[in-house]
């Protein structure tokens, strides 16, 4: 959390930009960064007039990028705070929230106010004339959820809120409520599509019908949202990690949406057995090889004998298998397994066994430019008094078909318990080297830059395993 700009280290002279920047990057939701990069500075004001500074600071995987936001002169008893809610090409979503507990007031905008903002990096590297901007959202009052409650400011979800870009000029925000029914009702399951196209910036609310196959009403009726993602510049995929997918091509004059299951059981109970939706073992990600694709991955538990499920043998109590799935873009229905990789393989990996505890890895990330690289969190918590290993919270980077761990990160966990990450192509409009560097070279690239980060660990011999 931000908090009086007089605590926080002043952006008057900020940090000098890196030598170049990673092609994509992570960001984390809750912003908090001590070293932002002076390229990346834009200015705004609230909807209420404050002025407010954002910046980020921008890492290769996998380490986290952070956002920043300052306000000059805030007096005493008010604190402001930013968070990432979405991100597409150029731009990022972001909400500030700014907090006023110095005061006494039945006005609930007196004491909490939220704005949402549209990032936008420009073309700083290319066009110095496009530097970072940053633009107010106006706010939304459209909700069929809400009729007759009065005119009450919508408040974005971050799990159903997402941002498609299109070009230079064109930007979309859309945020999915899933419209309960009953189960057994023969009418069509139906969301409440919440839009706000760039031109004319006035929200419009669509209720759309869900189109699905038959016999998949009961399973779409017990939907909650855990993720939205972009894909390519026409797509916007919304993910329920218990369930499945609703999809829409935003740029049709009627967007229609659909539904598509993942390809595992459905599973009816959400008990979050998982964490928070799935989050912690699951994951569907956008990449960009092949104009944009769509890689679904799961860390399951399996037991000693290879069979899948949790087991209550001690020999198989942290033993898992990870297995991703590439979703056919050409009908959208149909997914291919494309590899699983066996806890063994990864824990007999160089620089894995004696630094990384054996346990199954959480938050499945894949890379943005590579579908075959994975981004893992591996966390050992102090119950675990059966696994070697210190209690240090580490991102790792692991290459599936070469079968390489390539980068560990430690991560700050104190600070926000519950991790949400983003993945974001923001970096690459500060630095044009970034946009045109060469694929086949990227990865090795972007390792190089990885391992020369201070709070990264050395991992002996990674560069000699790389392919030639």
């Amino acid at each position: 959390m931000e908090t009086r700009a007089d605590q926080q280290q002043s952006v008057d002279d900020p940090s000098p930009p890196p030598a170049a920047y990673p092609r994509w990057v992570l960001l984390e939701y809750f912003g908090g960064c001590n070293d932002p990069d002076a390229k990346t500075v834009a200015h705004a004001r609230t909807s209420k007039g404050r002025p407010i500074r954002v910046s980020f600071g921008l890492a290769a995987p996998p380490a986290v990028s952070h956002l920043r936001v300052d306000s000059p002169g805030l007096p005493d008893g008010v604190d402001i705070s930013g968070h990432v809610f979405a991100s597409h090409g150029d731009s990022v979503l972001v909400e500030i929230q700014t907090r006023n507990d110095g005061i006494a007031s039945s006005y609930c905008e007196d004491i909490f106010m939220c704005d949402y903002f549209i990032y936008c990096a420009g073309d700083t590297a290319g066009d110095p004339s496009r530097p970072p901007s940053l633009s107010l959202l106006p706010p939304c009052y459209l909700t069929e959820q809400n009729e007759g409650w009065g005119k009450d400011k919508r408040y974005m979800d971050v799990q159903g809120t997402t941002l498609l870009r299109r070009g230079h000029e064109e930007v979309l925000v859309a945020v999915l409520d899933f419209l309960v029914k009953d189960k057994e009702s023969p009418e069509p399951a139906e969301a409440e599509l919440c839009l706000l196209r760039s031109g004319d910036w006035e929200w419009e609310l669509k209720l759309l019908p869900i189109i699905h196959d038959e016999g998949k009403r009961q399973e779409i009726s017990c939907w909650a949202t855990d993720k939205a993602i972009p894909v390519g510049d026409r797509f916007l995929f919304w993910v329920d990690y218990f369930r499945g997918i609703i999809y829409s091509d935003m740029w049709e004059e009627t967007p229609e949406l659909r539904y598509v299951s993942l390809p595992v059981e459905p599973d009816p109970r959400r008990d979050y057995e998982h964490g928070r939706g799935g989050l912690l073992y699951r994951s569907v990600c956008a990449t960009i090889d092949g104009g944009g694709g769509v890689r679904f991955v799961e860390v399951s538990p399996r037991c000693c004998c290879g069979c899948p499920g949790t087991t209550d043998c001690a020999r198989s109590r942290y033993a898992f298998s990870i297995t991703t799935w590439a979703l056919r873009m050409d009908d959208m229905t149909t997914w291919d397994k494309v590899g699983v990789v066996d806890c063994l393989e990864l824990w007999s990996l160089p620089g894995y066994h004696g630094v990384v505890p054996r346990i199954r890895p959480q938050y499945p990330i894949v890379s943005l430019d590579d579908p075959d690289v994975l981004h893992f969190m591996v966390r050992k918590h102090k119950y675990m008094d059966d696994v070697e290993g210190d209690l240090a919270v580490r991102l790792i980077e692991f290459h599936t078909r070469r079968m390489e761990l390539r980068s560990i990160f430690y991560y700050d966990q104190e600070r926000y318990p519950c991790p949400y990450f983003l993945v974001s192509t923001v970096s690459q409009y500060f630095d044009a080297s970034s946009r045109s560097r060469n694929p086949a070279r990227r990865k090795d690239t972007e390792l190089e830059e990885s391992q020369a980060m201070s709070s990264k660990s050395t991992l002996p011999g990674v560069a000699a395993m790389a392919s030639p």
